[in-house]
């Protein structure tokens, strides 16, 4: 419904939990950027987060959807279980009374639930079926 009113064109529900999962991505390297460069407000301590790893996982949260839409239908499988630890990692992220990051929570819940909720309706595993 959301792409409707952008595009003027109605897209099924599995596309846009592709379309979700590619933003969670970018917001995934987005992090990793952030964490990668040095800044005075963000800073990380010596547990935090392994920048190359959030990297890749954003790189990948964005090239997976396009192999899905290419026929590869066994990586939907792999889309839906990065999203969930996504979605779990969501709450555990800010967890360490961080103030700083309190955003990460809204922010990345609610993109992993819209990409679970599009990508796991029946509508979109049918169509993943008619594929």
């Amino acid at each position: 419904m959301l792409f409707k009113f952008l595009t003027g064109k109605e897209i099924s529900n599995l596309q846009t939990g592709l379309i979700f999962s590619q933003a969670a991505g970018l917001l995934w390297v987005f992090l990793g950027l952030m964490f990668l460069f040095p800044s005075d407000t963000i800073t990380v301590n010596d547990g935090g987060p392994p920048v190359p790893l959030l990297l890749l996982i954003g790189v990948l949260r964005i090239l997976i959807p396009i192999i899905i839409a290419r026929g590869v239908k066994i990586l939907f499988w792999v889309l839906v279980v990065l999203s969930i630890l996504a979605f779990v990692n969501g709450f555990l992220a800010p967890m360490n009374n961080n103030i700083q990051f309190i955003w990460f929570l809204p922010l990345s819940v609610l993109v992993e639930i819209a990409v679970l909720y599009n990508l796991l309706s029946p509508k979109g595993r049918q169509e993943l079926k008619n594929q």
